[in-house]
């Protein structure tokens, strides 16, 4: 029982310590968040603003995707037949032997 009331004294200074400087530190930190965040609505009105703003580009690059796709198909069905596409030949070389041909054509 001789420990039993330090035990508490401490405990009761801790707490003492803790709420003095909790408090404190618990508004300030609610009211830095409260300027910073402005309001809920505020910050759901810029999340949809930026989802739409998401959308608009991938509709944007899923157009370019299509028109990409259509200039290919264009420019194959207007190769020569028997041509390959190019850097086909390339592609089956090592990089050796494609740099030395290279090195040849220049000479």
């Amino acid at each position: 029982m001789d420990f039993a009331v330090p035990v508490i004294v401490i405990a009761l200074v801790f707490a003492t310590i803790l709420i003095i400087v909790l408090a404190p530190l618990i508004v300030v930190l609610a009211l830095v968040r409260m300027a910073m965040g402005g309001s809920g609505r505020q910050h759901r009105s810029q999340q949809q603003e930026e989802a739409r703003l998401i959308q608009q580009i991938h509709e944007g690059l899923s157009k370019m995707d299509r028109r990409v796709e259509a200039l290919e198909t264009i420019l194959l069905e207007q190769r020569p037949p028997g041509r390959t596409p190019a850097g086909a030949d390339a592609k089956r070389q090592s990089p050796a032997e494609y740099a030395s041909k290279v090195n040849r054509s220049d000479l």
